[in-house]
């Protein structure tokens, strides 16, 4: 009874993986580079030091990371597998303990039908490790 048991919730989460890559594989690159407003511009409104900075690539975004560690009014630097050569970067609006609510635009969710993407202004809440963080910048440091 354990193995079947096993096998079958092993066989469910393979399935519910599986099926939420087939979504994602709906947006691409192009359409992610489409939407307005994009994430930089976002960001920036909320994070006056980095008005002048240039963060159009994953490397400028990377080379702005300044610490680890969640705070409110960071920006997190977020790695995306959509437009790997650009990235994105969101604000963080709250902290509690693990769970970080970060505020983003152009963060594609699959619209359901193949091929198009809504391009969306929200917020996403998680740990660092869900929401794909691989950093920060503090702007008080």
């Amino acid at each position: 009874m354990k193995k079947k048991f096993f096998f079958f919730s092993f066989s469910l989460l393979v399935y519910l993986f599986c099926s939420s890559l087939q979504i994602n594989a709906q947006c691409n690159e192009e359409d992610y580079l489409n939407c307005s407003p994009q994430c930089v511009p976002y960001v920036k409104d909320r994070v006056p030091k980095l008005k002048d900075t240039p963060l159009g690539t994953w490397a400028q975004k990377k080379a702005i990371q300044n610490t680890t560690e969640a705070c409110v009014g960071c920006a997190a630097i977020i790695n995306s597998p959509l437009a790997p050569n650009n990235g994105h970067i969101a604000y963080v609006s709250q902290v509690s303990g693990k769970t970080i609510t970060i505020m983003e635009s152009n963060w594609l969710k699959p619209t359901g039908s193949k091929g198009s993407c809504n391009c969306t202004e929200g917020t996403r809440t998680g740990t660092k490790k869900k929401l794909g963080i691989v950093g920060y910048y503090d702007p008080k440091k």
